[in-house]
């Protein structure tokens, strides 16, 4: 169901994450209101006519065009907040300040109209604290719309409502985001952290503590907490430095403050000399003199050496090894076979093997103990990782490629219980009469969830046999007549093998890339081509999906 689009938008906050929201507001085409503080003086520029020229400037670029910036229009809280009173949906990003956001409320109680929605962009404050001292009418039409940064290219929405939040504010925001922002929309409980950072965060320390614990490079902890367990190739540190040092232990200690004792994040992000003295000096990564990474000045790549550093002061620097670990070869070789990748690097007694095995044990039992106090549906941590980390795979999908029995040892070994969402041996996920179904927290199983008109074919093929398959491509009947190609040569590199896999190869005209999947209707001899400028629903064949003639080559 295809509700109301907001008509009139305004973001108050014009910060990263505030300008960021904007911009994608802008790409989507339409107009919003920037609004933030006055400047500071006389000769210098207002904060959000400065964002729009960090916007400009952005890289990756935040907007899709250059001049989608005239769709922003810049103003001062004090000045234009009378602008405010015809606006259906107001966003809020300032300061993460429980005060100056009370203080904000009550000002746009008093200022928007009757049907105007106000979401908050918080990533720390629980939802019940926000509008605590707020009218039931204001609370009615309040949600948290947590967006990941960057905007543009992290699809991840956290969409959280309060006890008072009514169902169609729900509803209209969730499908706003989806159809027109091109956010993967995740509805969270309002418990602290929500899914994603709550998740990835402790995943991020994990590997810290189990890289120092088994003595592995920080090189190596990166290359096998990277592309082998489908996680991005920058693994623990090397993100660490691309966040910025400084920035992520404030969100390590913001988590820490509001998660709930006992919580096992306490354990692994608790104060790090370490961390801390890095910050002292300027080392916050790759926007300060360096990380846990860097580069000198002859453009050499070094990286500290963590392992077996016991004495005063820093790891020192020195050259960063190229060298792959025997490990992360193997389960790149595993995927070219469309074996399962993770199972090579927890077979074995080495360092490099227990530091696999750890990892995985307590990352994913972490995300399974969360199931049901958090969610009740699995399928939400698994988007939020996908979505909001950019994993190839979540939590439960990957307990389901290691089995049972496997990852009962791996917690064992650990000194964890098996959750009990899992307890039974039973995987999360399970295929009946063609439809693809996940478990919930009680044992019943439902169809997986997207939104009317999506299919995400990460999950869809798990429900089908390729129509013909080789080392390079697979290729897929999909419904309406569709044939979907999937390449899985090296590189995903269009080969002769390839082309084999389907005769609408032989035409000329088709792209030649593989960054997004084609589909073919060899009834209407076109070619559908998913164009992703905005993250969009995968296929909406009418609207958004070009058709593309398939010309013979004769």
């Amino acid at each position: 169901m295809t509700l109301a689009p907001f008509q009139s938008i305004a973001v108050i906050g014009a910060g990263t994450m505030g300008s960021g929201i904007a911009a994608q507001i802008a790409n989507a085409g339409h107009h919003v209101l920037l609004l933030d503080l006055g400047a500071k003086n006389s000769t210098s520029k207002a904060p959000a006519v400065a964002a729009l020229d960090r916007l400009l400037a952005s890289d990756p670029p935040q907007l899709m065009h250059k001049s989608y910036v005239d769709r922003i229009t810049p103003g001062i809280i004090d000045e234009d907040f009378d602008k405010l009173a015809g606006c259906d949906w107001i966003i809020e990003a300032v300061v993460e300040r429980l005060d100056i956001k009370k203080s904000l409320y009550q000002r746009l109680h008093d200022t928007v109209g009757a049907d105007c929605i106000v979401s908050s962009n918080t990533s720390t404050i629980p939802i019940r604290l926000l509008v605590e001292d707020m009218p039931t009418e204001f609370r009615q039409k309040f949600a948290i719309t947590h967006y990941f940064n960057p905007v543009r290219y992290m699809r991840l929405l956290e969409l959280v409502r309060g006890t008072d939040t009514r169902d169609d504010v729900i509803d209209r925001l969730a499908d706003f985001n989806d159809r027109v922002l091109g956010k993967g929309v995740v509805r969270c409980a309002d418990t602290p952290g929500f899914l994603g950072n709550r998740v990835g965060v402790y995943a991020l320390q994990v590997g810290i503590d189990e890289a120092i614990r088994c003595g592995l490079s920080i090189e190596d902890a990166d290359a096998l907490m990277g592309r082998p367990m489908g996680i991005p190739k920058t693994g623990v540190f090397g993100l660490y430095d691309l966040i910025g040092i400084d920035l992520m232990a404030d969100v390590v200690t913001s988590l820490g403050t509001i998660l709930p004792d006992g919580d096992a994040f306490h354990a692994v992000g608790g104060a790090n000399p370490m961390i801390a003295e890095m910050i002292a000096t300027g080392f916050t990564g790759d926007k300060g003199k360096g990380g846990f990474y860097m580069t000198d000045a002859n453009g050499v790549r070094l990286a500290r050496r963590l392992a077996g550093h016991t004495g005063d002061g820093l790891p020192p620097y020195g050259v960063a090894s190229k060298s792959v670990p025997k490990l992360a070869i193997a389960a790149a070789e595993a995927a070219a076979r469309q074996d399962e990748p993770l199972l090579p690097i927890i077979d074995g007694p080495d360092p490099q093997v227990q530091f696999c095995r750890r990892v995985l044990a307590r990352v994913l039992h972490y995300a399974a103990v969360l199931i049901p106090d958090v969610t009740t549906n699995p399928q939400d941590i698994d988007d939020a990782m996908k979505l909001g980390f950019n994993w190839q795979r979540g939590p439960f999908e990957m307990i389901d490629a290691i089995g049972s029995e496997r990852f009962a040892s791996l917690c064992d070994e650990c000194g964890l219980s098996v959750p009990d969402i899992i307890a039974d041996g039973s995987p999360t996920y399970s295929v009946s009469q063609r439809q693809l179904l996940v478990r919930h927290a009680g044992g019943a199983r439902h169809p997986v969830n997207l939104p009317d008109g999506v299919m995400r074919f990460s999950l869809t093929r798990r429900t089908l046999t390729p129509v013909l398959s080789n080392d390079a491509a697979s290729l897929f009947a999909l419904e309406g007549n569709l044939r979907l190609i999937e390449f899985h040569s090296k590189a995903n590199a269009l080969t002769d093998e390839s082309r084999a896999t389907h005769p609408a190869w032989q035409y000329r005209g088709l792209p030649q890339n593989r960054e997004y999947p084609l589909f073919f209707n060899p009834q209407e001899n076109t070619c559908l081509r998913f164009h992703n400028n905005l993250n969009t629903r995968l296929l909406e064949r009418d609207n958004f999906v070009p058709k593309i003639p398939c010309l013979n080559n004769n």
